[in-house]
C-alpha cells in the first residue's frame, strides 16, 4: 500500500476502483454554475467604435446565455488582450443583480471607457 502515499484518498480510491472495473461510467451533475464567460478573438482593432460594437455583441451573447441558464450576477469583468498579448482587465461589482442586455452593455461600455486608450486589441472577454 505504499502507492497510496503518493495520491489523495479520492484519487487512490478512483484508481483502485478503475483498475478493478468498478468505477462509475456516468458523471454526476456538477452543481450550480457560478459564472458565465463570452469571448471573441479577431484581427487587431485600434478603433474605439469597432471595439464598442464588439463589446455590445458580446453583451448580447452573454444575455442569451444568462437567460438560458437562468443566471444573474453582480460582478461584471471585461478583459482586453492586446496584439502584444498584454492583458488589461476592468471589473465592477453592483449592489444589485444584473439580468438583462441593457445592464450588461451599459456597464461594459463604461469599463471600456475606463480602459481606453489602449494598444490595438485582438481579444475581448466578458465575464458575469
Amino acid at each position: 500500500m505504499e502507492v497510496a502515499i503518493n495520491f489523495t484518498d479520492n484519487a487512490f480510491d478512483f484508481l483502485i476502483r478503475s483498475s478493478l472495473g468498478l468505477a462509475k461510467n456516468v458523471h454526476e451533475e456538477q452543481g450550480l454554475k457560478k459564472s458565465l464567460n463570452c469571448s471573441e478573438t479577431f484581427p487587431a482593432i485600434a478603433d474605439y467604435a469597432l471595439l464598442k460594437d464588439k463589446v455590445e455583441k458580446l453583451c448580447h451573447e452573454l444575455d442569451e446565455r444568462a437567460k438560458f441558464q437562468k443566471l444573474k450576477g453582480r460582478t461584471l469583468t471585461i478583459e482586453f488582450r492586446s496584439d502584444k498579448f498584454k492583458n488589461k482587465q476592468k471589473s465592477y461589482t453592483c449592489n444589485y443583480y444584473m439580468e438583462n442586455y441593457n445592464q450588461y452593455s451599459k456597464l461594459s461600455v463604461q469599463l471600456l471607457d475606463q480602459a481606453w486608450p489602449m494598444d490595438p486589441c485582438r481579444q475581448i472577454s466578458i465575464k458575469l
